[in-house]
């Protein structure tokens, strides 16, 4: 399947499946295998402060996390559910323009390792370092596991 089809299933998954990324805004801005990056317009993600609500910035960077995952086991021909276990989070500064977040994973031996873990077990996880970005400025830094596990 090429970048762009699966581009277009992660949004129809996520227009069908996660109503809240229609409410949020989240637009696909690129993925080239190894990292996706997601964006939302502010109009969309506002609080009382005309800056980004936190809930927005956590949401953009989970999904980032997710859709990274979704996207590199579609490609690899995986079937599975795809949750988040755990995530800490640090807010760094206001956001008051275009929420950008970003995920990658740049070691391949990492996703082999998790591919590995998954095909002995059915069942891994994936530490990942979503970040969200705003005012050309890090926004938020987030450190997350991912577990999937093959559908039966």
């Amino acid at each position: 399947m090429t970048d762009d089809k699966l581009v277009n299933r992660l949004a129809d998954f996520w227009a069908q499946e996660i109503p809240m990324t229609r409410a949020l805004g989240v637009a696909v801005d690129a993925w080239d295998g190894k990292t996706l990056v997601l964006g939302a317009a502010l109009a969309a993600n506002k609080n009382d402060k005309g800056t980004a609500f936190g809930g927005s910035l956590y949401s953009l960077a989970v999904l980032a996390g997710w859709g990274l995952v979704m996207l590199s086991l579609w490609r690899d021909g995986y079937d599975c559910d795809v949750v988040i276990q755990h995530a800490s989070v640090d807010y760094l500064s206001p956001v008051r323009t275009r929420l950008v977040a970003t995920c990658c994973v740049d070691e391949p031996a990492v996703w082999q390792a998790f591919r590995r873990q998954l095909d002995q077990r059915g069942k891994a996880r994936l530490l990942l370092q979503p970040t969200v970005a705003g005012d050309n400025n890090p926004a938020l830094r987030m450190s997350a596991n991912f577990v999937a596990s093959v559908r039966a």
